[in-house]
């Protein structure tokens, strides 16, 4: 048996969703570890952060639930930035997919990159968090885009999404079938 002996095994994942959009596996560690600092369990954690080297992390000490938990830069001078704007960084973990090999493949080349994260409610196209982020691109980079139309798209939404929700709770029950 490869596990060896055990009376148990459990599956557990983080049910906070912005934990769950930066940990590696389930943030099973990194909700823990929040929760403990929140509610002051503990007074810090020894974690693993950002290091020099790419691919190496060196240990620091989070005191906050947010820095356990947010903006990524692949340079100091990037994610500094972030930062002096007010961003909340990601101090450590993993990003994956496209944003990921870019971030990667920018720092592999020396070239200063940032990655902008917005969170969302579901799977879904966000216009409310597509708009947050075009707040702070405008900020970032001295730019007017019109956040506008997105916002008025999210309202639609939640409008569309709020009388649904609306016409199911008014409904009969419906049969269950086994």
């Amino acid at each position: 048996m490869v596990l060896g002996t055990y009376k148990e095994i459990v599956s557990a994942r983080a049910t906070d969703k912005q934990i769950q959009k930066v940990s590696q596996d389930g943030g099973i560690v990194t909700g823990l570890l929040a929760f403990a600092l929140e509610e002051k369990i503990i007074e810090g954690a020894v974690v693993a952060g950002p290091g020099k080297e790419l691919w190496k992390p060196e240990p620091m000490v989070a005191m906050t639930a947010d820095e356990i938990i947010a903006a990524a830069g692949n340079t100091e001078e990037t994610t500094k930035k972030l930062a002096d704007m007010g961003l909340p960084i990601i101090p450590f973990g993993n990003i994956n997919g496209l944003s990921g090999t870019l971030l990667t493949q920018c720092a592999s080349k020396n070239i200063p990159a940032s990655c902008l994260f917005a969170e969302i409610l579901n799977p879904y196209p966000d216009p409310r968090a597509a708009a947050n982020v075009i707040d702070v691109l405008n900020k970032m980079l001295d730019i007017s885009i019109d956040p506008e139309p997105l916002l008025k798209e999210a309202q639609e939404i939640e409008s569309r999404l709020k009388k649904l929700a609306e016409t199911v709770q008014n409904e009969a029950d419906s049969p269950i079938y086994m």
